[in-house]
C-alpha cells in the first residue's frame, strides 16, 4: 500500500462510521416513536381526565429541559415549578382560568424576579420557557371540552405525527434542495413537498377541510423551525437525551406546541365537523351515536 492509499481508507473507514451510526440511530428513532407515540395514544383514548395526567408530565419535561438549556437557577427552577403547579391547578379548576390568568401571573412574576436580579433578558428567557412548554400544551386539554370528545386530539397528533415521518422519508429519498441550512440543514423541499401530499390523501380521505389540513402543516414546520432556531442560538444539538435517537422531549414535541393551540382555536370558531371515517372511528371506538354508514 502506498503512502496515497492511507487517507483514501481513514477516509472510507470514517464514512462506514458514520453510515452505521446513522442506521443506528435511525433504528432508535422508529422503536422511540414507536414506543412513545403508545404511550400518548392511550391516555388520550381512556378521556380528558386522565391524559390530564399524561399532558402535566410532558409539559413538566418540557419546561425542565428548557430551564437547563437556559441555565436556570435553583431559585429561578423553583420559581417555574411554582408557575407550572399554579397553572395545573388552574387547569383542573377550568381550563379558561389558566388561559386568562396564566399569561399575566408569569409575567409579573418574572418582571418583579428582574428587579431583583438586575437581568431582563434571563427573565424574559424564563418566561418564554414557561409560556411556550407549560402553557402552550395546555390547550390539548381545552380541544376535548370545545369537541366533546378526545378523538380531535388524536387525530391532530396523527396528522403531525405523519408530517414529521413522511418529510423525513422524502427527504432522505428524493432531498436534494435545502432551503434552511441555516436553521434545519437536514430539511428539504422535497420532504415539505412530501409531508404536504400525504397530509392532503389523508385529509382527502378524512373529508376534513383542505385549508385546516394545510395550516396544520405550516404550523407544524413553524414549531420546528422555531426550535431548531433556538438550538441553533443556544449552540446545542438537542433539548436533551431521555428520549433515544430524537433527544429530549421538547425535541418530540416542537411541533405539537404550536399545531395544538391553532387546532384548539380553528375548532373554537369553525367547530368540529368529522367526516365519515372519523365518525366511523368514534362510533366504533368511542361508542357514540355518530353516523356511520356511506347510506
Amino acid at each position: 500500500m502506498t503512502d496515497g492509499d492511507a487517507p483514501t481508507k481513514a477516509i472510507s473507514q470514517h464514512e462506514s462510521e458514520k453510515i452505521t451510526k446513522s442506521e443506528i440511530n435511525k433504528k432508535q428513532r422508529i422503536i422511540t416513536g414507536t414506543i412513545f407515540a403508545l404511550i400518548a395514544v392511550v391516555p388520550i383514548y381512556l378521556g380528558v381526565h386522565i391524559f390530564h395526567i399524561l399532558e402535566a408530565v410532558l409539559s413538566f419535561l418540557m419546561f425542565h429541559e428548557l430551564n437547563n438549556v437556559f441555565r436556570a437557577s435553583t431559585v429561578e427552577k423553583y420559581i417555574g415549578y411554582g408557575l407550572f403547579v399554579f397553572d395545573h391547578i388552574l387547569l383542573i379548576i377550568d381550563y379558561q382560568l389558566s388561559f386568562e390568568m396564566f399569561p399575566f401571573i408569569s409575567f409579573i412574576v418574572y418582571s418583579c424576579y428582574s428587579l431583583k436580579t438586575h437581568d431582563l433578558i434571563k427573565s424574559t428567557k424564563l418566561f418564554f420557557a414557561a409560556y411556550w412548554s407549560i402553557h402552550m400544551l395546555s390547550f390539548s386539554i381545552a380541544i376535548p371540552y370545545i369537541t366533546g370528545t378526545t378523538m380531535p386530539l388524536m387525530y391532530i397528533i396523527f396528522l403531525t405525527c405523519n408530517n414529521d415521518i413522511w418529510q423525513w422519508a422524502f427527504g432522505r429519498i428524493f432531498g436534494k434542495h435545502k432551503p434552511f441550512t441555516f436553521l434545519s440543514p437536514n430539511k428539504s423541499i422535497e420532504g415539505y413537498l412530501g409531508g404536504l401530499f400525504v397530509l392532503i390523501i389523508i385529509g382527502l380521505l378524512a373529508q376534513d377541510n383542505l385549508i385546516f389540513i394545510i395550516l396544520i402543516y405550516l404550523s407544524g414546520i413553524a414549531g420546528d423551525l422555531i426550535a431548531s432556531c433556538l438550538k441553533r442560538q443556544l449552540d446545542v444539538k438537542d433539548f436533551g437525551s431521555m428520549l433515544p435517537g430524537m433527544g429530549g422531549m421538547f425535541d418530540r414535541m416542537d411541533s405539537q406546541i404550536i399545531v395544538i393551540p391553532f387546532a384548539y382555536y380553528w375548532y373554537k370558531f369553525f367547530g368540529y365537523q368529522p367526516g365519515l371515517i372519523l365518525r366511523c372511528i368514534q362510533h366504533y371506538f368511542y361508542f357514540t351515536n355518530d353516523e356511520c354508514s356511506l347510506f
